[in-house]
């Protein structure tokens, strides 16, 4: 069953009260797999050459689900509070003149390793579709480095 079958579920679940009898309910339902949504995606949106990076930023930890066409991998990451930290200080480097590739580099992997698994499979693609939550949703992803580069490259040469 799918818990927001109205238009006003939705708008309780995400403008609604902790304190309410329901948001828990909901909290919990928009957390749980739905196998069917995700199939529907991974094969109307997603092709071989395109991965989903989906994030949702929470107090303690938080946690980023990697969708491919035929792949589906989960991963723990810390809370948001060092999320934000990183990604702001990298977002401050990049948008700020006169700083080095190197810095841009330095901030870029301090924030990358936080943000995004170190094994190669989300590498292996060339687009990468990116759904952020809290300042990932506005963070320059394509300006992040790559992983395992002596010299800056910027995540968009590659992908």
């Amino acid at each position: 069953m799918n818990p927001f079958s109205r238009a006003d579920d939705v708008l309780a679940f995400w403008f609604g009260q902790p304190d309410d009898a329901t948001y828990g309910q909901y909290r919990k339902a928009w957390f749980i797999k739905d196998a069917e949504f995700d199939q529907q995606i991974q094969q109307q949106v997603l092709d071989d050459d395109t991965v989903l990076l989906q994030y949702a930023l929470g107090e303690e930890q938080s946690y980023l689900w990697i969708v491919g066409q035929n792949q589906f991998q989960a991963y723990t990451l810390p809370g948001e509070a060092d999320i934000q930290a990183a990604a702001s200080q990298f977002q401050s480097t990049v948008t700020t003149q006169g700083n080095s590739s190197s810095d841009v580099k330095r901030k870029g992997d301090a924030l990358r390793v936080l943000i995004l698994p170190e094994q190669p499979e989300w590498l292996q693609v060339k687009r990468l579709l990116v759904a952020g939550d809290g300042i990932l949703s506005v963070l320059p992803f394509a300006a992040l480095p790559l992983p395992n580069q002596k010299a800056y490259t910027p995540l968009l040469a590659e992908h």
